[in-house]
């Protein structure tokens, strides 16, 4: 039965999927038909849709997200994006947080766009507290820019 369920939801288009995102009713059959696909092309739309102002019935979206590994995905984002990729893959950098992530993050600190740089400054704040983490606030503490000085003090002292 459940075989049955994954070819059927397999079997919408990439097109049709992406179509889908657009209302809550049908997001969960659109991300498991998008995560089924393995084209992580869906990351961007997937990441739209839970960014809607809807409320609830979201799970479905991060789970279709991780398992096209959104995590893996959004260093290649970022590396290539324009400033609203780079601004998603920094999103999904928060979303899927990892050490891998602290030197695209604390570049982003940086980035030419301003967009970038506010969702850069929450996404580091919200990285899991390890090692790696603290080392790279603790060089953020010899940043020229006055504001991610700050940043990085107040991140510390949590």
């Amino acid at each position: 039965m459940n075989q049955e369920k994954d070819i059927r939801t397999s079997a919408i288009s990439y097109e049709d999927a992406v179509r889908e995102l657009a209302s809550p009713q049908t997001w969960c059959k659109a991300a498991r038909a998008l995560a089924a696909r393995g084209d992580r092309r869906a990351l961007l739309p997937l990441l739209d849709a839970y960014e809607s102002p809807v409320e609830g019935g979201k799970r479905c979206l991060l789970e279709a997200m991780d398992e096209l590994r959104a995590s893996d995905a959004a260093a290649d984002l970022y590396d290539r994006g324009d400033p609203r990729q780079r601004g998603q893959a920094v999103r999904l950098m928060e979303l899927f947080p990892g050490d891998q992530h602290l030197p695209r993050l604390t570049r982003a600190l940086s980035d030419s766009a301003e967009g970038v740089r506010i969702e850069a400054r929450r996404a580091i704040v919200n990285q899991e507290r390890t090692q790696s983490w603290k080392a790279a606030m603790t060089e953020l503490l010899e940043s020229p820019d006055a504001g991610i000085r700050r940043l990085a003090e107040e991140s510390l002292a949590r």
